[in-house]
């Protein structure tokens, strides 16, 4: 999925599934598109805030929006960051990995 089709899909509410475990995509990690400053992550627990979102991905970049997906059993999160560089840098840092407080990897 292009990343053009997955915005309009997140737009209408219709997200694709999150993987099993759950993984960031954006950047170059989407062989389908090209890359974009937009990050899918999958794999959020329940419960967890915007706020908390921002803080963990703001870390490691400058966010320019973040958007909760919050689902039955895990949370996604659609976050825009300010470079392409700082979105593929978020992947390769954040990618299959568990955050401290976190469970599971995203």
């Amino acid at each position: 999925v292009g990343r053009s089709a997955e915005r309009e899909r997140a737009a209408a509410g219709a997200l694709p599934r999150p993987s099993a475990g759950g993984r960031a995509m954006g950047a170059d990690d989407d062989q389908s598109g090209p890359p974009s400053d937009n990050l899918f992550v999958t794999g959020l627990p329940t419960g967890i805030s915007e706020e908390e979102v921002t803080d963990l991905f703001g870390s490691l970049g400058e966010i320019k929006q973040t958007k909760l997906l919050p689902g039955a059993l895990k949370t996604a999160a659609l976050i825009r960051m300010s470079s392409l560089d700082e979105a593929q840098f978020v992947v390769e840092n954040l990618n299959g990995q568990v955050p401290d407080g976190f469970e599971a990897p995203l």
